[in-house]
């Protein structure tokens, strides 16, 4: 099979590989080349159960025919996770198989083989990926469209979520070559496009909404508080024109909690939260409703109230834990519960307690192969450096710091890259300290968070006034000035004895 590998001719002509496998292709049986036409669309291989959905054929039939293209090697079979996969032996011959297709059968398998991996579970994480590979080329724009919205949406919840809600199995790679939002608002001009013209189908507006929940999601955790709250509410309007769906309303409701929890605005909080309660309730959707408990737990907790939080806490836990699913589903939201019941007893300066929570936290993440939220490691950190167990503190910081530049969470990373930027002044990293306490005040900033605020001149005061030569250039203010600032943002918040912190 050497000279299967030559590929074109320099004038266009067929090459020494395109006639040998042309005429092969010609004395094979009907069925083997059928199911090298099926194999030939997939993107790299075909199971066998796809093959018997496409083909109809019985099962002992499709396996000698598959024997027969081994031998032939023409294919060949691979295991993988207990699962077998038939891929040519040169990629030549697929490619060569799909082009000498016709135009119609090739649209027809496309939408077949999409068809067949629509039945198949959802947790394949090139699920989606394989889908809008098929539609595209049988021409169903319609499902291209709803699953690379969906996929950015999975993407979004990812690697843009606050308060961690979902593991998703989607790619960050994926998404790398063009900015998600960009991707959006391409997709966006289209959408509106398509809903102009079919205004009595729904499948649009509901596309719609999610678009905008999906730019949401990315808006509002990276602290374009404006623009996000723009697109919740034509989420929300648009949900009110098709019919209010409570699920949609709910997840509205909660990008309105995420902003006011980030900047402290709780006013009316209370009431969002209380609704989504009673939405969740009355439609029976309990895991909306445990959500909502935590995030009705970590409010009251931000309110000083902190009783009343580790009950609600308690009644999200006790969701998750007996769900009678996989827990690994629900481990970011049982990691998050804990995380909050720590900082519960940390602001209470309980600080065994909170270490004990912050334990269980990362421990149920590690135990379902999650990867744990880097403020959970900076929220133990600090709590080891108020017990005076330093090197305690300071591994766990820089655990956070590693997982931090990973991702592109803002919540808590003003914070912890202070606490990084005073280790390393500690031990004389000048340059390296100035760079964390720069991406300190930047992340800060672009957070705004009174309480990430507060923290931040917390640090800048003990840089300050321990390292006045390394800060020169960088902290041009005094001492008592930056501690004012801290008490400013600090003295209103409860269980903020953080004023109390980094005195030393």
């Amino acid at each position: 099979m050497k000279e299967y590998s030559e590929g074109r001719l320099k004038d266009g002509g067929p090459s020494c590989f395109d006639k040998l496998f042309q005429v092969q292709m010609n004395t094979l049986p009907k069925l083997e080349r059928q199911i090298l036409e099926v194999i030939s669309a997939c993107q790299a291989w075909a199971d066998f159960e796809s093959l018997e959905y496409i083909l109809h054929r019985d099962s002992l039939e499709l396996l000698e025919a598959l024997d027969g293209l081994k031998e032939k090697n023409i294919i060949q079979e691979k295991q993988t996770q207990g699962q077998s996969r038939f891929m040519f032996t040169h990629g030549d011959m697929q490619k060569y198989v799909h082009e000498q297709m016709p135009f119609s059968k090739r649209k027809v398998l496309h939408e077949k083989l999409a068809e067949f991996i629509e039945k198949q579970p959802s947790y394949d994480f090139t699920r989606k990926e394989r889908l809008i590979y098929h539609y595209s080329i049988s021409g169903n724009r319609k499902k291209v469209l709803e699953y690379t919205i969906r996929s950015m949406a999975e993407y979004a919840e990812k690697y843009y979520e606050l308060y961690p809600i979902y593991s998703s199995s989607c790619r960050r790679e994926e998404f790398q070559s063009c900015s998600l939002i960009e991707q959006c608002k391409e997709i966006e001009d289209e959408l509106c496009g398509l809903y102009q013209q079919k205004q009595e189908d729904p499948f649009y507006a509901r596309l719609y909404i999610l678009l905008q929940l999906t730019k949401a999601q990315y808006y509002i955790p990276q602290g374009y508080y404006e623009e996000g709250l723009v697109c919740v509410r034509k989420a929300s309007a648009t949900n009110e024109m098709v019919g209010m769906d409570p699920l949609t309303r709910i997840r509205c409701l909660r990008f309105v909690i995420y902003y006011q929890l980030n900047v402290w605005k709780l006013e009316d909080t209370e009431k969002y939260l209380q609704e989504s309660l009673e939405q969740a309730q009355k439609e029976g959707l309990d895991q909306e409703y445990a959500i909502t408990c935590r995030l009705y737990g970590l409010y009251f907790s931000m309110t000083g109230e902190f009783d009343k939080g580790m009950d609600y806490l308690k009644k999200s836990l006790g969701f998750f834990l007996n769900a009678p699913i996989k827990s690994r589903v629900y481990a970011l939201n049982i990691s998050a519960c804990y995380n909050y019941m720590g900082e519960a007893m940390r602001k209470q300066k309980k600080l065994e307690q909170a270490i004990n929570y912050y334990q269980k936290a990362i421990k149920i993440c590690e135990s379902n192969h999650c990867s744990c939220n880097a403020i959970i490691y900076t929220n133990m950190g600090r709590c080891w450096i108020a017990m005076g167990r330093k090197a305690e503190g300071r591994k766990a910081i820089f655990m956070a710091e590693e997982v931090y530049n990973e991702s592109f969470t803002l919540i808590g990373r003003s914070i912890n890259k202070g606490c990084a930027s005073i280790f390393e002044a500690e031990d004389g990293n000048k340059e390296r300290a100035a760079a964390l306490l720069k991406e300190a005040k930047k992340s800060a900033g672009q957070f705004a968070s009174p309480y990430a605020l507060g923290i931040l001149n917390l640090h800048k005061a003990y840089l300050k006034r321990k390292f006045p030569e390394m800060f020169r250039e960088i902290l041009n203010q005094d001492e008592r000035q930056y501690r004012e600032k801290a008490r400013a943002c600090l003295d209103n918040i409860p269980g903020g004895y953080s004023t109390e912190e980094i005195q030393d």
